[in-house]
């Protein structure tokens, strides 16, 4: 595996915004909290997060809320906070892409992977850089 790819993995074991950010990217995708705690740790390679961490988040997502300070956010304020923020946009972007890497196991970067994950990404947020 490579090195980036284990660097990411260890990012969003242990990176507070960045889990959270995949765990809102999912709910936005329309996830149940039990099938992305599943493809979460598959993909993150750790069963860090139990599965009533994401569905408590995900009560807490359809409440409109992300963190202590929010109050009824709206899924439009929610998308653009992922599309704003280069740091939850960057851990959605490798989610996506270690979902692909995980699929075919692939020794080098390959652009389609990437052009696959971007895709699915679009769907939920816009990428304007």
């Amino acid at each position: 595996m490579q090195k980036s790819h284990l660097k990411w993995r260890i990012l969003l074991k242990t990176d507070d915004k960045a889990i959270l950010s995949v765990l809102l990217y999912q709910f936005l995708h329309g996830k149940s909290a039990y099938s992305s705690f599943k493809e979460f740790n598959k993909v993150v390679k750790d069963n860090f997060i139990s599965r009533d961490d994401f569905k408590f988040w995900f009560n807490r997502f359809s409440s409109g809320k992300l963190d202590e300070e929010d109050d009824n956010l709206s899924i439009s304020d929610m998308k653009k906070m992922l599309s704003d923020d280069k740091h939850r946009l960057k851990a959605c972007i490798f989610f996506e892409y270690l979902k692909e890497i995980d699929k075919i196991l692939i020794p080098e970067f390959c652009h389609e992977e990437v052009f696959v994950a971007y895709k699915r990404m679009s769907q939920v947020v816009v990428i304007r850089y």
